[in-house]
Protein backbone atom coordinates (compact mmCIF):
# COMPACT_ATOMS: atom_id res chain seq x y z
CA UNK A 1 0.00 0.00 0.00
CA UNK A 2 1.46 3.37 -0.96
CA UNK A 3 1.74 6.28 1.45
CA UNK A 4 -1.06 8.15 -0.37
CA UNK A 5 -3.37 5.14 -0.12
CA UNK A 6 -2.57 4.81 3.58
CA UNK A 7 -3.45 8.47 4.19
CA UNK A 8 -6.76 8.07 2.34
CA UNK A 9 -7.66 4.96 4.34
CA UNK A 10 -6.49 6.11 7.78
CA UNK A 11 -9.09 8.78 8.57
CA UNK A 12 -12.20 6.75 7.57
CA UNK A 13 -10.77 3.72 9.38
CA UNK A 14 -10.12 5.79 12.49
CA UNK A 15 -13.61 7.31 12.41
CA UNK A 16 -15.15 3.87 12.02
CA UNK A 17 -13.10 2.52 14.95
CA UNK A 18 -14.12 5.44 17.18
CA UNK A 19 -17.79 4.98 16.33
CA UNK A 20 -17.58 1.22 16.97
CA UNK A 21 -15.92 1.83 20.34
CA UNK A 22 -18.58 4.41 21.22
CA UNK A 23 -21.34 1.96 20.36
CA UNK A 24 -19.65 -0.68 22.53
CA UNK A 25 -19.19 1.82 25.35
CA UNK A 26 -22.87 2.61 25.34
CA UNK A 27 -24.14 -0.95 24.99
CA UNK A 28 -21.70 -3.63 26.14
CA UNK A 29 -19.11 -2.11 28.45
CA UNK A 30 -21.54 -0.48 30.88
CA UNK A 31 -20.34 -1.07 34.40
CA UNK A 32 -22.78 -2.43 36.99
CA UNK A 33 -24.43 -0.28 39.63
CA UNK A 34 -24.27 2.89 37.48
CA UNK A 35 -20.53 3.25 37.96
CA UNK A 36 -20.04 4.75 34.53
CA UNK A 37 -18.59 3.77 31.20
CA UNK A 38 -14.84 3.52 30.57
CA UNK A 39 -14.05 5.57 27.48
CA UNK A 40 -11.59 4.39 24.84
CA UNK A 41 -11.58 7.89 23.36
CA UNK A 42 -9.82 9.07 26.52
CA UNK A 43 -7.12 6.47 26.03
CA UNK A 44 -6.60 7.53 22.45
CA UNK A 45 -6.17 11.11 23.63
CA UNK A 46 -3.76 9.96 26.37
CA UNK A 47 -1.70 8.09 23.76
CA UNK A 48 -1.61 11.17 21.55
CA UNK A 49 -0.31 13.23 24.49
CA UNK A 50 2.23 10.47 25.13
CA UNK A 51 3.51 10.21 21.58
CA UNK A 52 2.95 13.49 19.74
CA UNK A 53 4.14 17.09 20.00
CA UNK A 54 2.29 20.00 21.55
CA UNK A 55 0.51 21.22 18.41
CA UNK A 56 -0.56 17.75 17.34
CA UNK A 57 -1.70 16.90 20.87
CA UNK A 58 -3.81 20.05 21.07
CA UNK A 59 -5.39 19.63 17.64
CA UNK A 60 -6.09 15.90 17.88
CA UNK A 61 -7.38 16.17 21.47
CA UNK A 62 -9.93 18.68 20.26
CA UNK A 63 -10.98 16.51 17.31
CA UNK A 64 -11.24 13.29 19.33
CA UNK A 65 -13.03 15.02 22.21
CA UNK A 66 -15.58 16.42 19.78
CA UNK A 67 -16.07 12.95 18.29
CA UNK A 68 -16.32 11.36 21.74
CA UNK A 69 -18.74 13.92 23.14
CA UNK A 70 -21.76 12.19 21.65
CA UNK A 71 -21.98 9.60 24.41
CA UNK A 72 -21.90 11.75 27.54
CA UNK A 73 -24.90 12.96 29.50
CA UNK A 74 -23.47 16.33 30.51
CA UNK A 75 -22.65 19.45 28.45
CA UNK A 76 -20.37 18.84 25.47
CA UNK A 77 -18.23 21.87 26.28
CA UNK A 78 -17.27 20.40 29.64
CA UNK A 79 -16.32 17.08 28.02
CA UNK A 80 -14.21 18.75 25.35
CA UNK A 81 -12.46 21.20 27.67
CA UNK A 82 -11.74 18.53 30.29
CA UNK A 83 -10.14 16.29 27.66
CA UNK A 84 -8.08 19.11 26.22
CA UNK A 85 -6.83 20.27 29.63
CA UNK A 86 -6.08 16.70 30.71
CA UNK A 87 -4.18 16.11 27.47
CA UNK A 88 -2.12 19.26 27.97
CA UNK A 89 -1.34 18.39 31.61
CA UNK A 90 -0.37 14.90 30.46
CA UNK A 91 1.85 16.37 27.75
CA UNK A 92 3.58 18.50 30.38
CA UNK A 93 4.31 15.34 32.39
CA UNK A 94 5.63 13.54 29.31
CA UNK A 95 7.83 16.50 28.45
CA UNK A 96 9.18 16.82 32.00
CA UNK A 97 9.83 13.13 32.61
CA UNK A 98 11.65 10.54 30.56
CA UNK A 99 8.79 8.16 29.81
CA UNK A 100 8.77 5.31 27.35
CA UNK A 101 7.19 1.93 26.91
CA UNK A 102 4.01 0.21 27.95
CA UNK A 103 4.36 0.58 31.72
CA UNK A 104 4.93 4.33 31.45
CA UNK A 105 1.91 4.59 29.18
CA UNK A 106 -0.29 2.71 31.65
CA UNK A 107 0.81 4.96 34.53
CA UNK A 108 0.33 8.05 32.39
CA UNK A 109 -3.14 6.88 31.36
CA UNK A 110 -4.06 6.42 35.04
CA UNK A 111 -2.89 9.98 35.74
CA UNK A 112 -4.80 11.20 32.68
CA UNK A 113 -7.93 9.45 33.99
CA UNK A 114 -7.66 11.11 37.41
CA UNK A 115 -6.96 14.55 35.92
CA UNK A 116 -9.83 14.18 33.46
CA UNK A 117 -12.28 13.16 36.17
CA UNK A 118 -11.15 15.92 38.55
CA UNK A 119 -11.53 18.59 35.87
CA UNK A 120 -14.90 17.20 34.82
CA UNK A 121 -16.16 17.12 38.42
CA UNK A 122 -14.93 20.66 39.04
CA UNK A 123 -16.62 22.02 35.92
CA UNK A 124 -19.85 20.16 36.64
CA UNK A 125 -19.86 21.48 40.22
CA UNK A 126 -19.55 25.02 38.85
CA UNK A 127 -22.89 24.61 37.07
CA UNK A 128 -24.43 22.62 39.96
CA UNK A 129 -24.75 19.50 37.81
CA UNK A 130 -22.02 17.33 39.27
CA UNK A 131 -22.48 13.93 40.87
CA UNK A 132 -22.22 13.46 44.59
CA UNK A 133 -18.70 12.89 45.87
CA UNK A 134 -19.33 9.26 46.94
CA UNK A 135 -20.69 8.44 43.49
CA UNK A 136 -17.79 10.29 41.85
CA UNK A 137 -15.15 8.38 43.83
CA UNK A 138 -16.87 5.03 43.31
CA UNK A 139 -16.92 5.69 39.56
CA UNK A 140 -13.32 6.81 39.36
CA UNK A 141 -11.94 3.79 41.19
CA UNK A 142 -14.24 1.26 39.50
CA UNK A 143 -13.23 2.61 36.10
CA UNK A 144 -9.57 2.46 37.07
CA UNK A 145 -9.55 -1.32 36.60
CA UNK A 146 -10.79 -0.94 33.04
CA UNK A 147 -8.44 1.97 32.36
CA UNK A 148 -5.43 -0.11 33.38
CA UNK A 149 -6.56 -3.12 31.33
CA UNK A 150 -7.44 -1.09 28.25
CA UNK A 151 -4.23 0.94 28.40
CA UNK A 152 -2.13 -2.18 28.82
CA UNK A 153 -3.74 -4.08 25.95
CA UNK A 154 -4.31 -1.15 23.58
CA UNK A 155 -0.75 0.18 23.75
CA UNK A 156 0.62 -2.38 21.23
CA UNK A 157 -2.34 -1.62 18.96
CA UNK A 158 -1.50 2.09 19.05
CA UNK A 159 2.17 1.33 18.31
CA UNK A 160 1.27 -0.93 15.37
CA UNK A 161 -1.13 1.73 14.05
CA UNK A 162 1.65 4.32 14.09
CA UNK A 163 4.06 1.92 12.44
CA UNK A 164 1.60 0.89 9.72
CA UNK A 165 0.59 4.45 8.86
CA UNK A 166 4.21 5.65 9.09
CA UNK A 167 3.69 8.14 11.88
CA UNK A 168 7.09 9.11 13.10
CA UNK A 169 7.27 9.98 16.73
CA UNK A 170 7.62 13.71 17.34
CA UNK A 171 11.08 14.86 18.23
CA UNK A 172 10.03 15.99 21.70
CA UNK A 173 8.55 12.61 22.56
CA UNK A 174 10.69 9.99 24.24
CA UNK A 175 8.57 7.02 23.24
CA UNK A 176 10.72 4.46 21.51
CA UNK A 177 9.26 1.95 19.09
CA UNK A 178 12.03 -0.53 19.82
CA UNK A 179 11.16 -0.74 23.52
CA UNK A 180 7.53 0.34 23.27
CA UNK A 181 5.96 -3.10 23.46
CA UNK A 182 7.78 -4.31 26.58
Amino acid sequence: MTQTQKKLVEIPLLLMAIWIFQALELSLIKLPFFLGVPQVTSMIIAYIAFSRGWKTTTALSLVFAILGASNVAYPTGIYISAHMWAALFTKMAVTALALEGRNSFVLLTIAFHFILKAITLSLLQLINAGPTLPLFFSQIFAQLIFVVLFAYFLFPVFIRWDEFFDHSMDEDSTLSHSVGIR
